[in-house]
């Protein structure tokens, strides 16, 4: 991003014969900033700065120079996906079960958001079942892989993920207590 930083003297007026050195902060720990600069007198009290956010999310950007500090709080989205993450509510469930599946899109820094809903979901043909939005119902028994395809602008990240449809699924289990002593 390209911030413009100006001094200003006690009316809120442009300080054109400023010649002090600014530098500069953020929340982002991975984020590029510019190094600290002097003044000149060609600058007359403005210039513009190049920074990199990497970290989405609310960042704030800071400068000081002096004992004047100054800061901007800017909202950073994420950098295009390069991979997705499909995930199973459960990997092992029985014929008409019903499990939820999640697909997690992540960028070049790392920074992970949902696609659930902007993805297509399927499933190996012989399974059966059906989906509904992001639930999946189960219909034959098998090993099977849930396929997660997100599609943007050129590009389509796949991922899959096995599902073990069987009648001997694990059942879930209520937590047992242990025996009390008399």
């Amino acid at each position: 991003i390209k911030v413009v930083v100006s001094a200003l003297d006690k009316d809120e007026n442009v300080k054109t014969d400023f010649t002090g050195t600014v530098s500069f902060t953020s929340s982002d720990n991975l984020a590029i900033l510019s190094p600290d600069y002097t003044f000149v007198d060609s600058d007359r009290g403005s210039k513009e700065f190049t920074f990199k956010l990497k970290t989405a999310g609310s960042q704030t950007i800071g400068v000081k120079s002096d004992d004047k500090t100054a800061s901007s709080e800017l909202l950073v989205g994420p950098a295009d996906a390069v991979d997705i993450k499909i995930s199973l509510e459960k990997g092992e469930i029985s014929p008409t079960d019903v499990i939820q599946v999640s697909v997690v899109a992540v960028d070049v820094f790392g920074n992970e958001f949902d696609v659930t809903n902007e993805s297509k979901l399927s499933i190996d043909t012989e399974a059966g079942g059906n989906f509904t939005d992001n639930f999946y119902e189960a219909g034959n028994e098998g090993i099977w892989t849930v396929i997660a395809t997100y599609a943007f602008g050129d590009k389509t990240l796949t991922d899959g993920a096995v599902l073990t449809v069987s009648k001997a699924a694990p059942e879930e289990k209520p937590e047992e207590k242990p025996a009390e002593k008399p």
